[in-house]
């Protein structure tokens, strides 16, 4: 169930400091040596992400789970606002101080899984969702489970029309029927029956794409 997202960096002016980024790393390269395991470098998320931004012209980013704002940061340049859900208050502060010169990063304190509706309430246009809103450990927060996104995702279905936003679901590893997730088969089987289209895996993430 994988497949390769588009390779549209290169050649592409505007692209140039995140190709060096993709290009350049010890780390990075140890990662593709080793077979692109799970977890995933971040510079390959950012790809991802803008690589949809591209293909479906999406302008607006909603993003749960800010912690210290690093994916806002590489991607704000791409985007013509951006908006950020985080539960850990401490994360909240710093964030806020850091985008303090960029008004189109809006940063939001509360749990994405009863936030998201008033935000995705305020963007008419076209939205790329990503979805990373979990408890990992010390340093971040949690709701009432480790996880929201079964709500993200009924927030989305009931607020959103079907087929128009692009949605990435970072960590598809933890999708094994615990701790706030389903099992991915069963996830993916009902995501295809609730969006009309396949969710489709790589680089441990679920991308479900406008059609």
């Amino acid at each position: 169930m994988n497949f390769s997202i588009p390779r549209l960096l290169a050649g592409a002016d505007s692209w140039t400091e995140l190709g060096r980024m993709l290009r350049g790393g010890r780390h990075l390269r140890a990662w593709i040596e080793a077979g692109r395991p799970a977890p995933v470098p971040h510079p390959v998320k950012v790809r991802n992400i803008l690589t949809v931004a591209q293909l479906f012209g999406l302008k607006k980013l909603v993003e749960t789970g800010t912690q210290a704002g690093a994916t806002l940061a590489a991607t704000m340049h791409h985007f013509d606002e951006l908006y950020s859900i985080e539960i850990y208050e401490p994360s909240v502060v710093a964030a806020r101080k850091r985008f303090a010169d960029h008004p189109k990063v809006k940063i939001i304190h509360g749990d994405s899984a009863t936030a998201l509706p008033e935000v995705v309430k305020q963007i008419d246009d076209p939205i790329l969702f990503w979805l990373d809103g979990h408890y990992s450990g010390e340093g971040t927060g949690m709701g009432e489970d480790h996880s929201p996104i079964l709500e993200e995702i009924r927030h989305i279905l009931d607020l959103r029309p079907v087929g128009r936003d692009a949605i990435i679901i970072d960590d598809a590893r933890l999708f094994i029927g615990k701790d706030g997730y389903p099992p991915l088969d069963a996830f993916v089987k009902e995501m295809k029956s609730a969006f009309g289209v396949k969710p489709r895996c790589a680089d441990d993430a679920i991308f479900i794409l406008p059609h």
